[in-house]
């Protein structure tokens, strides 16, 4: 810790324990979330655009030969194969959003049961 309660610190002697707290501890964390953050939106993006490369080819151009296209489906619609893709590209971003905002939130859950094993009452007082 940087303090303990009732020790007298210089303001040198705590720059100098700020100065190892900031280097060892907060740069290796904010380092770690930047590149983690990164590697989340690569891997969004490389997904999301897959759906839509599956939808724009495989979903409006089927294998199945007896299948046809469902380009006459498009055709006839009020909506373009460009609003299609748009849709899909929405539930894909919401539903990707609320997962990985859910998985964020797990740590802190999985904290719950020791603090409720520890200090009940101040779960129940925190909770309403």
């Amino acid at each position: 810790s940087l303090l303990a309660v009732g020790s007298s610190v210089s303001a040198v002697s705590f720059v100098q324990r700020v100065k190892h707290w900031v280097f060892l501890v907060c740069l290796p964390y904010v380092l770690q979330r930047s590149a983690m953050a990164s590697i989340h939106s690569y891997a969004f993006g490389r997904y999301r655009h897959w759906t839509e490369r599956t939808i724009r080819l495989h979903g409006l151009f089927p294998e199945a030969a007896g299948a046809g296209t469902m380009l006459k489906a498009v055709a006839v619609s009020n909506f373009t194969v460009e609003q299609y893709a748009d849709a899909m590209n929405g539930i894909v971003e919401m539903s990707f959003g609320m997962v990985s905002s859910k998985l964020a939130s797990l740590p802190k859950l999985l904290l719950v049961p020791g603090v409720l094993a520890t200090k009940p009452w101040l779960l129940v007082a925190v909770l309403p």
